[in-house]
């Protein structure tokens, strides 16, 4: 139940990329509207927050022009509430994946990425937008937490939310049993001392031994268990 390594994540990606490309690509075509760039740069995160509510694994969303600059503040997933809200007017012309999108009207999704935010994988997918006349109006960005988009793709929501729940439960069988073992050995410890004892006093007790042989014997299977 232990969360998935980076290189699993991308081992799990590379077996879901289509189905995780169709869902970007979906996400983005749905709300796509050239109208959203003539909103007020500080309204449109607002308005734009229901849909990172609605997909939880919404890392990141904004909107460029078509120069590629950031037309507004980004708009932060659910578990980024409590970073501060910046990005906009930066400048991503240079991005190479920007500049494929400026040449495709399809979405176009960067390779996987570390992010130096959550520090987890992530990748983003761009759109073009474009107006009647066919010129370009703007790109939408959206960025994914990609463990959390296999969650969400392989229906695996429920086993993340028992997870704590197993693990707490997992760590007091161990301690448990830690516990048996510590008492076992210190029995057998006991039991070691009371022969050592019998040997200067000339005890024909013969049954002593095996008493340290039992308990020994259950203190390594116990500690065996976990």
């Amino acid at each position: 139940m232990s969360k998935m390594s980076h290189i699993n994540v991308i081992e799990n990606y590379e077996e879901h990329r289509l189905a995780i490309q169709h869902l970007l690509s979906s996400i983005l075509r749905c709300f796509s509207d050239a109208k959203m760039f003539d909103q007020n740069h500080e309204e449109l995160p607002e308005n734009l927050s229901s849909l990172c509510e609605y997909y939880p694994f919404i890392s990141l969303l904004y909107l460029l022009d078509d120069k590629g600059q950031q037309t507004c503040m980004n708009v932060s997933g659910r578990h980024f509430k409590d970073k501060s809200k910046i990005g906009y007017g930066s400048d991503r012309s240079k991005s190479p994946y920007y500049l494929m999108a400026v040449d495709s009207n399809s979405v176009v999704a960067t390779e996987t990425y570390l992010s130096s935010v959550c520090r987890e994988l992530c990748l983003s997918a761009y759109l073009k937008i474009v107006n009647e006349d066919g010129s370009t109006k703007g790109f939408i960005v959206l960025d994914i937490d990609l463990p959390s988009t296999l969650t969400f793709l392989t229906g695996d929501s429920k086993r993340v939310h028992f997870e704590p729940y197993f693990k707490a439960v997992y760590s007091i069988i161990v301690i448990g049993l830690f516990s048996v073992s510590l008492l076992l050995l210190y029995l057998a410890g006991r039991e070691c001392w009371t022969v050592f004892q019998a040997l200067f006093s000339n005890n024909d007790d013969k049954l002593l031994p095996f008493g340290v042989v039992i308990y020994l014997t259950l203190a390594l299977s116990a500690d065996s268990l976990y």
